[in-house]
């Protein structure tokens, strides 16, 4: 059951992460550079297909806000 609830969060994650992006009007390719990642590795996150950890989405949430993650007071 504990798979089952961490592939819907994972799918509701991607959902909102990729609707994010849209609404910033970057590409998958600008967000993976600016958060540190492979495009690949972005789909995958917006497709549900794997679960992003704190630091993943702190580092996501940067890239979208536009700021550096490593900066204190950031994201």
């Amino acid at each position: 059951m504990a798979s089952r609830k961490r592939k819907v969060k994972a799918a509701r994650d991607g959902k909102a992460l990729r609707n994010a992006r849209f609404l910033q009007r970057l590409s998958r390719t600008e967000l993976a550079r600016r958060a540190g990642l492979s495009p690949v590795t972005v789909r995958a996150y917006e497709l549900g297909l794997r679960a992003m950890g704190p630091e993943v989405r702190n580092r996501l949430l940067a890239a979208l806000a536009g700021t550096d993650p490593d900066l204190p007071g950031a994201a």
